[in-house]
């Protein structure tokens, strides 16, 4: 699996790399597992990679094994964990789930919404920030 990770605080084009991570494991109970087709850049992404999400007076740098940014987007489910009532298959939008940047995400199936057809994965990426849980777009 490939993810966007930043080992550093920085100008987003010159401390975003793409790097090969471990797989995710298998959604737990509640979870699904998605393959994330378009993902937003948030400004909230942007402060973070900057260093600017931080509590005031917070100088710890990028944990060793980096940051990868990123919380919401849209995909296709490909597996779901027990008591999930989404199928594999299903077109989803996602908000929040970490690591959205990254080729797939574990989400709570309760922040996952079914993508209507008429909308495209980038547009129903980009409006997750501002839809009611189960309703998107």
């Amino acid at each position: 699996m490939r993810s966007i990770i930043y080992h550093q605080y920085g100008e987003p084009a010159e401390v975003l790399r793409l790097s090969d991570v471990p797989a995710l494991p298998a959604p737990a109970e509640g979870e699904v597992l998605i393959r994330v087709h378009s993902r937003p850049v948030h400004p909230g992404d942007l402060l973070g990679i900057r260093g600017r999400y931080r509590a005031p007076g917070n100088t710890a740098p990028v944990g060793a094994d980096g940051a990868r940014p990123g919380f919401e987007g849209a995909g296709v489910i490909e597996a779901v964990g027990a008591g999930v009532d989404l199928a594999p298959g299903t077109r989803v939008a996602f908000f929040p789930a970490r690591w959205a940047w990254s080729d797939k995400v574990l989400a709570p199936a309760r922040f996952v919404t079914r993508i209507p057809d008429r909308l495209s994965d980038a547009i129903a990426a980009q409006r997750t920030w501002h839809r009611s849980r189960r309703h998107c777009c």
